[in-house]
């Protein structure tokens, strides 16, 4: 709903999660110098509340989660983060239809 063209939305949908949302944001966290930006976004926050269980090691291998997660967050945490995000897009979206198509 928040965009007309099927097109955009399906690369968006596609491309977002591979790389505009890392990438966007190792940008923009370096821009406002804010390293942990990235772990927050939508995204990263879902992959880190699929990882089953909150960083319990001894701190080895927290660069490699960093890495292949993208997000330092707990599972639980992830999972607000990512429904937040699906209630503003779903939000944003249900005002464009209400502005644009309802009658």
């Amino acid at each position: 709903m928040l965009v007309r063209n099927r097109t955009a939305t399906v690369l968006v949908l596609v491309l977002w999660p591979l790389s505009i949302e890392r990438a966007a944001g190792v940008l923009v966290g370096r821009l406002l110098g804010a390293d942990s930006l990235p772990g927050v976004l939508p995204f990263a926050a879902a992959r880190a509340a699929m990882s089953g269980a909150p960083d319990i090691g001894d701190g080895t291998d927290a660069a490699l989660e960093q890495t292949l997660l993208g997000s330092g967050l707990d599972p639980w945490t992830g999972v607000v983060v990512h429904a937040l995000f699906a209630f503003a897009i779903g939000s944003a979206g249900a005002w464009a239809y209400c502005r644009r198509d309802a009658a």
